[in-house]
């Protein structure tokens, strides 16, 4: 964020090549705590898009809800009331939220021809998904065994970053399927 005075006495604020004028007056009144910025993860191509949103608007209207999607926290199975304001609400800026019509995904993971699954919360990072594939519940790897292996969705390429919803990945149904596979390693 960039803040720089012209000869004309406002105020430009620059983020992301985006400008926003204020004159001498607004910036004097604008008060910093009017908006938040939320990270929104939805089950989408881009997955996670960064809101800036008033804090005086519904979190419905926040997060520009279709019908049947709900709200949770990240990492946890609190859904929000979307009817209260974002300030009522009480997230917190820059707090995650997961936003799907999925309030649990069923979460199939397959190893070495073996399948297992599990049920997971929508708003479960795929590093917990993990977790669990690599313990005695999943498929009981070593320490060592684990670190050389990492959640592929199954049928493609895609390896999802740990940081990553494991809603973010559902599609039609409230479910999603991934091969714990070997980490390519770089030959040279």
């Amino acid at each position: 964020m960039a803040y720089s005075v012209n000869t004309q006495t406002t105020l430009l604020l620059e983020q992301q090549n985006e400008g926003v004028v204020m004159t001498d007056d607004q910036a004097n009144d604008a008060d910093p705590r009017d908006t938040i910025e939320l990270f929104v993860h939805r089950p989408t191509e881009h997955r996670i898009e960064i809101r800036e949103i008033q804090r005086t608007i519904t979190v419905a209207e926040a997060l520009d809800l279709a019908d049947g999607e709900r709200a949770w926290l990240e990492e946890t199975e609190t859904e929000i009331d979307v009817t209260v304001t974002v300030v009522e609400s009480n997230l917190e800026h820059r707090g995650h939220v997961h936003v799907n019509r999925c309030h649990e995904v069923i979460t199939k993971v397959t190893y070495n021809g073996v399948a297992k699954e599990h049920t997971f919360h929508s708003a479960t990072r795929i590093e917990r998904v993990f977790e669990w594939a690599v313990s005695k519940r999943g498929f009981n790897l070593t320490p060592t065994d684990a670190t050389e292996h990492v959640l592929q969705i199954t049928g493609t390429t895609i390896q999802p970053d740990v940081h990553d919803h494991i809603g973010s990945f559902v599609r039609e149904h409230c479910s999603v399927s991934f091969g714990l596979v070997p980490k390519i390693r770089p030959q040279g």
